[in-house]
């Protein structure tokens, strides 16, 4: 099974804007979650990226459990 991540022109704008100005605390680790999920956009994916982007997506937010 293949799944297309949606490309959108405006996520270049968001990840710009927190490069220059960064956040702090666990923001900043969903930031990274968000730039790891941001490498699939606009790709035909195979299942287990989208499991990969499934398990970024759960550990965001207040599901996450580690902090670092």
């Amino acid at each position: 099974m293949t799944f297309l991540a949606q490309a959108d022109s405006k996520h270049h704008l968001t990840k710009s804007y927190f490069d220059k100005y960064p956040l702090m605390t666990s923001k900043r680790l969903d930031y990274l979650c968000f730039i790891q999920a941001l490498d699939y956009l606009g790709k035909r994916l195979i299942g287990a990226e989208a499991i990969n982007i499934q398990k970024i997506k759960g550990s965001m937010n207040k599901n996450r459990t580690h902090f670092n």
